[in-house]
């Protein structure tokens, strides 16, 4: 059974530890508007679930250039940070040969 039907049967899981990170982007294209669309939305998504400090959390992806094999993105959100929610901003590249991220902030 394909792990997407098996979280379907177990929709606790969702939000859970399995699902930490990004599914695998060997299958994607960042040149086709829809795969980055739903990479976007994994990101954002994985992002809200796993990293309890930040809300509001928005991710928007550069465009590709042609023979580009990074994904260059930013992430920006609002800090919990008691009493204070700062505003904060990352800026993101994923190396896609080698899955290694590079974040700034």
């Amino acid at each position: 059974m394909p792990l997407d039907e098996l979280m379907e049967s177990f929709p606790q899981a969702r939000d859970s530890l399995l699902t930490f990170g990004i599914p695998d982007l060997s299958g994607i294209s960042l040149l086709n508007p829809d795969d980055r669309e739903l990479l976007r939305e994994q990101l954002r998504r994985s992002i809200e679930l796993h990293e309890p400090r930040l809300s509001r959390v928005r991710v928007n992806l550069d465009a590709p250039r042609e023979m580009e094999r990074h994904l260059r993105f930013r992430v920006d959100a609002v800090l919990k940070v008691h009493p204070h929610r700062p505003p904060v901003t990352f800026d993101a590249t994923l190396q896609l040969s080698s899955n290694v991220y590079k974040v700034q902030g």
